[in-house]
C-alpha cells in the first residue's frame, strides 16, 4: 500500500536513484535517502515507464493496458498500480523490479511501492491496436 509522508497527502505524479529495500517493507516497496527538489510529475513517471516492457511482448506496460494508477506523495513516495493479466505470471518479480528501477531513476523520488493488481480487469481491447497487430503478425493470439 501507499506509504505517505508526514502530511499524509498524495497526488498523481513521477520519480529518482539510490534505491534500497528497507527493513519492514513489503516486496514491492523501496525507499531512497533524501530528495532532490520536489517530487516528479505523473508525466515524468509515465515517460520513464515507457522503457518497461511486458515480459512476453516488446511493448510498454502502458501500451499493454497494464499501467493503471500512479500516486505521488508530497515527500516523493510513488505508488504504481499494475494490472497483471496472467494469474501466476512468472515475470511479476521482473516487472516489479523494472518498474521500481525506472521510477527510482527520476529526481525527487524517495520511495516506490508497486501494487500488483491481480484483481483488476484486463481485456485485449486494453492493448494498443498497433501492439495487437504486431502480436498477431508474430503468431500471438489476442
Amino acid at each position: 500500500m501507499l506509504s505517505c509522508g508526514a502530511s499524509g497527502r498524495t497526488r498523481k505524479g513521477t520519480l529518482d536513484d539510490t534505491a534500497h529495500a528497507a527493513p519492514g517493507l513489503g516486496a514491492g516497496e523501496f525507499l531512497r535517502d533524501g530528495m532532490n527538489g520536489g517530487p516528479p510529475t505523473r508525466e515524468d513517471i509515465v515517460a520513464a515507464l515507457e522503457a518497461v516492457n511486458d515480459p512476453h511482448v516488446p511493448a510498454s506496460l502502458r501500451r499493454m493496458g497494464m499501467l493503471r494508477e500512479i500516486e505521488i506523495s508530497d515527500d516523493g513516495v510513488v505508488t504504481v498500480q499494475l494490472c497483471i493479466p496472467c494469474m501466476g505470471c512468472p515475470g511479476t518479480g521482473l516487472l516489479r523490479d523494472a518498474v521500481r528501477d525506472a521510477v527510482m531513476s527520476l529526481d525527487g523520488v524517495t520511495g516506490v511501492t508497486v501494487e500488483e493488481g491481480w484483481h483488476l480487469p484486463w481485456s485485449r481491447e486494453m492493448v494498443d491496436p498497433r501492439v495487437r497487430s504486431m502480436m498477431r503478425a508474430n503468431g500471438i493470439q489476442v
